[in-house]
């Protein structure tokens, strides 16, 4: 006589939770895009309004080493404290970075507080691919993986223009301005999301 076993449900989240996970993952990797596209059109013009030309290549290696550092760390503390928590962090740390940006009365400054972001936003990416990855199996995970692009694209195709039009217009720092909110609202959005441990037994909370 076989002895049957549980069945264990294929999504023990709620839909609330998937839902939350989901905006939250979606509108990170629009923040992440967004400073992909916007910088490098924005850049110079910044380098010159605050005459650090002479720094300039400065202002692209030590942010890119705070990016690699992030994407190093992003893996290894999800992975011990959750996905919840090292996105919330990370996001925190890309918030500070984001205000400073904009703060900046020197490009030394400017540099320094650009590596605080990228070391927040080095983070960002790979969580948003490991929480798909710990909520969706199969060619479900594929899917949503898939539709990633879209908030990758979006920024892709009108991050150039806007930064053009900030810097023209405006004036360089609302290009740092504008999306803080938007950070603080994928922020609280990431509460209604379980916590994604890895390796510990999945649960609702």
């Amino acid at each position: 006589m076989t002895q049957e076993h549980p069945q264990i449900p294929s999504h023990p989240y709620t839909k609330k939770q998937i839902h939350a996970a989901l905006a939250s993952v979606i509108l990170s990797y629009f923040i992440f895009s967004y400073f992909l596209q916007t910088w490098n059109v924005a850049a110079p013009k910044i380098a010159a309004a605050l005459d650090g030309m002479a720094l300039y290549s400065w202002s692209v290696s030590i942010p890119s080493l705070g990016l690699a550092l992030g994407t190093l760390l992003a893996g290894k503390f999800s992975d011990i404290y959750g996905r919840r928590a090292v996105l919330l962090v990370s996001l925190a740390v890309f918030l500070l970075g984001t205000i400073l940006c904009a703060a900046s009365t020197t490009f030394i400054a400017l540099i320094g507080a650009r590596t605080v972001l990228c070391l927040g936003q080095g983070v960002v990416a790979p969580l948003c691919f490991a929480v798909v990855g710990d909520l969706f199996v199969g060619g479900e995970r594929s899917k949503w993986v898939g539709l990633l692009n879209i908030p990758f694209a979006i920024p892709a195709l009108f991050g150039p223009t806007l930064s053009g039009w900030l810097v023209d217009g405006l004036g360089w720092r609302h290009i740092f301005w504008w999306i803080a909110p938007v950070v603080v609202i994928c922020m609280i959005m990431l509460f209604g999301m379980p916590a994604l441990i890895h390796g510990a037994t999945r649960k609702s909370t």
